[in-house]
């Protein structure tokens, strides 16, 4: 039997994360936070300064297991979720300025708007140190009808499964001038900041939809347990057959809460395609990287495989997120004669998916 989550085990898989050390950080604090001049006290050597950034990396530190390697080290850097999000929140709408005045609790949720599946309404579990394994629920008691007083009522009982959590770190590194750096700290926070969370929200993407497992986290294709539907000339027919094989292995959380997540080759693809009966209505409504399906919100990421759409219940999916921060580590030296330095950005999460049956996967799209 597929297995899902209750309310009350989100609650305390919530309750089981380690306290975030962020979330006594002031407007004031978060707003002075500033990765450049941080990445420039690295690259000069000045490891005995005492700043703001370190204190900050330093109390994250604080909160991970000494059994694990992730030691407080002079060259490494925990940015705060809050300042991923005032990245971002610079840009008007879509690109960031929704995030203005949003509670930000967590790396992924400072990339919700960047992000299809978390959009789509995948639930975070911020604030993991260490993996970690908690009940789910795989089965759930009945209800009968009782004709009349003294009728006997056979007792049932939930059964319960596992979820769990290991920490699985996504890697990428960016080189740039130690000379620019000097000159204009301000640069990174302006420019590097940005393109690193848009870079976390699509690896994210990628890892939920398409993880492969092993290193990487284990995505919704990948799942055993998954539907399939044919797509072949896929129209109004087997967009529908999607939404009644999870309504009927009771996927749904809700009962608006379908999406689907396709490439932008074939949101275009149904955009051209009517839907039954006259008019002139296409399948696809709306711009192509957020539209509806049959009044159904539908989103299109370059992360999703060629000529596939995943349809489905995104709230079926968790996304474990370890350490509460980015963290970056330096380089000062990555090209000694070139002058230049190195920054490796670092995201550590894990998928999994609670329904399996909550989702259906239509490929090869024509």
């Amino acid at each position: 039997m597929d297995m899902m989550f209750t309310s009350a085990e989100m609650t305390a898989a919530r309750k089981a994360a380690a306290s975030n050390p962020f979330a006594d950080l002031s407007e004031r604090e978060i707003s002075g936070y500033s990765l450049g001049r941080e990445v420039l006290r690295i690259c000069a050597g000045d490891f005995e300064k005492s700043t703001f950034e370190r204190e900050v990396t330093t109390a994250a530190y604080k909160q991970r297991p000494a059994e694990h390697d992730y030691r407080m080290r002079g060259n490494r850097i925990i940015v705060p979720p809050q300042v991923l999000a005032r990245a971002m929140a610079t840009s008007p709408g879509a690109k960031g300025g929704y995030l203005v005045n949003v509670e930000t609790r967590s790396v992924l949720d400072a990339l919700r708007p960047l992000s299809v599946v978390l959009s789509a309404g995948a639930v975070v579990v911020p604030g993991l140190t260490t993996s970690a394994v908690f009940p789910r629920q795989t089965g759930s008691p009945t209800m009968t009808w009782q004709a009349a007083d003294g009728t006997t009522t056979n007792a049932t009982d939930p059964t319960y499964g596992e979820a769990s959590f290991t920490p699985r770190t996504a890697v990428g590194v960016v080189v740039g001038s130690r000379q620019l750096l000097t000159q204009s700290p301000a640069l990174i926070d302006a420019t590097l900041m940005p393109d690193l969370v848009r870079t976390a929200a699509t690896t994210t993407d990628a890892a939920v939809i398409q993880g492969a497992g092993g290193a990487a986290p284990l995505g919704i294709l990948n799942t055993p347990g998954v539907g399939t539907q044919s797509g072949t000339t896929l129209g109004v027919v087997g967009l529908l057959a999607m939404q009644r094989v999870v309504a009927a292995a009771n996927g749904l959380a809700t009962p608006g809460g379908y999406r689907y997540i396709t490439t932008p080759t074939v949101a275009e693809l149904l955009s051209q395609r009517a839907t039954l009966g006259t008019g002139t209505q296409p399948v696809w409504q709306g711009p192509l990287g957020l539209g509806s399906v049959l009044g159904v919100p539908a989103f299109s990421t370059a992360n999703t495989p060629t000529a596939t759409m995943v349809g489905g219940d995104f709230s079926r999916v968790l996304i474990g997120e370890f350490f509460g921060g980015l963290e970056i580590e330096v380089s000062p030296n990555y090209n000694f004669n070139g002058n230049q330095f190195a920054i490796r950005a670092m995201l550590t999460i894990d998928v999994a998916v609670a329904h399996p049956s909550a989702f259906v996967v239509a490929a090869s799209i024509t």
